[in-house]
Parts: C-alpha cells; sequence; structure tokens
C-alpha cells in the first residue's frame, strides 16, 4: 500500500517538530552533510499540522545552515497514523545493522584522512575503532626496538615533514609517538575505543589518551611495570 503523499517546496518555518517524537540526533553531523553534500532527500510531514513525522532533525540542521525552504512529502493522515509513521520511521531505523568489513571497504575507498571523510558523518577515529572490530589492524613486523626509544632530531624533522603541513605546530596540534610491541598494539587501540565510549564518543584518541594519563596512579604504574619486567 502506498500512502498518499504529495511533494512540495516548502518554506522551512511552514514545518514544526512533533511535539511526541522522543528521538535525540546529532544535527551537527547533519548540518555538515548539508554542508558537503547538499540536502537530499524530503522531509514526511503530516499535512493538517505541518507536523515533521520524518527528517525532524534534517529539518534543524536546514535551518542552521540558512536555508529558507526544504523539499517535503506531505502525507495527509489523522494524529493516531502519525505518531505511528513516527514511531515506525525512528525504530526502523534502530533495528538496522552494518556488514562492518563492507563498511570498512567502503570507507578505505572514500579516504583514510580527515579531509577525506569530511561529510561522511566518520572520523579518523571511528575508521581506527572499526579495523579493531574486524580484525584489520597493521600485521607487518616493527623495527626492533628497545625501552629507552627516542627519536633524533632527523627522524623527527622527517616524519613531521611527511604528516604535511595541516597536522604539524601550524595547527597547533604536535603528535606524541609510542612504541608498542605488535602483540600489544590491537589491544591498546581497542582499550582507546572502550575508554572513548564510556567518557565521550565525540572526544580523540589524543583527548582520551591525555586523560587516562592524567588519572593513572603513580602506584599503581610502577606496580605493573614492576610485574612485567618479572615476566
Amino acid at each position: 500500500m502506498i500512502a498518499d503523499q504529495k511533494y512540495e517546496l516548502v518554506p522551512i518555518g511552514k514545518l514544526e517538530p512533533h511535539p511526541d517524537n522522543p528521538r535525540r540526533g546529532d544535527t551537527g553531523a547533519i548540518a555538515e552533510s548539508i554542508e558537503h553534500n547538499g540536502f537530499y532527500g524530503a522531509v514526511i510531514a503530516q499535512k493538517s499540522t505541518g507536523r515533521i513525522l520524518a527528517g525532524n532533525h534534517r529539518w534543524k540542521a536546514a535551518k542552521t545552515q540558512g536555508e529558507k525552504k526544504v523539499p517535503v512529502l506531505w502525507i495527509d493522515v489523522d494524529d493516531d497514523r502519525a505518531r505511528k509513521i513516527l514511531l515506525a520511521d525512528n525504530k526502523t531505523n534502530d533495528l538496522a545493522t552494518y556488514d562492518e568489513k563492507a563498511l570498512l571497504a567502503l570507507l578505505d575507498d572514500v579516504g583514510a584522512d580527515a579531509s577525506a571523510l569530511a561529510g561522511t558523518a566518520y572520523s579518523v577515529d571511528d575508521l581506527e575503532d572499526l579495523a579493531v572490530r574486524v580484525g584489520e589492524v597493521p600485521t607487518s613486523e616493527p623495527a626492533p626496538i628497545h625501552p629507552d626509544y627516542a627519536e633524533s632530531e632527523e627522524e623527527e624533522h622527517e616524519r613531521t615533514a611527511n604528516l604535511g603541513a595541516n597536522t604539524g605546530s601550524a595547527s597547533g596540534l604536535r603528535d606524541l609517538v609510542v612504541v608498542l610491541p605488535l602483540d600489544e598494539h590491537a589491544a591498546a587501540v581497542e582499550r582507546i575505543s572502550e575508554l572513548r565510549e564510556a567518557a565521550d564518543a565525540e572526544a580523540s584518541s589524543g583527548e582520551i589518551v591525555l586523560a587516562a594519563l592524567r588519572a593513572a596512579e603513580p602506584e599503581a604504574m610502577r606496580a605493573h611495570l614492576h610485574l612485567r619486567d618479572a615476566a
């Protein structure tokens, strides 16, 4: 059955969020998508009230982007049917899952840096976390290292030059190289992912590591290192 609906380009002020909508979306991520990709698709709204049944946060994001009109599919339904459509749209989105290997392959094709991922709602951290979950972490043999390893000035200069101007001190950022044994690299990345989920999904890996360092107890750290040395 196809619902009775009509497409129209509508002034943005003619619509309003449905007062019963319990959904809380990421308007910022949607606004970024609109900025990079344009507003595609349409908001679905109840014809008699102008209340949005699907696309509430896309409408809000369009307002923040200064849009004056948005495409709308008007649906001529009563209030009871409108609430069911609202609930069904939210819940069916929640029920969806990902083939994470296929997702990782798609993101790899798009690009593995922040500029390439802009407009996808994915970050480089998301890409790294996904690689850990599907077991596709680097497995090449590392160069021999020692506990007192440190870069020479020449090595640091070469590495930072290769990273490009956007990641250096000109942007107010500096990178910190932490050398780990190969068999502990995946565990470290996975732990960072766990801490990010527990703290703030928007935090970067650098912020998570810094917070963990600040929270670390010196006594516990010394005990852990002593146990490792003894092993």
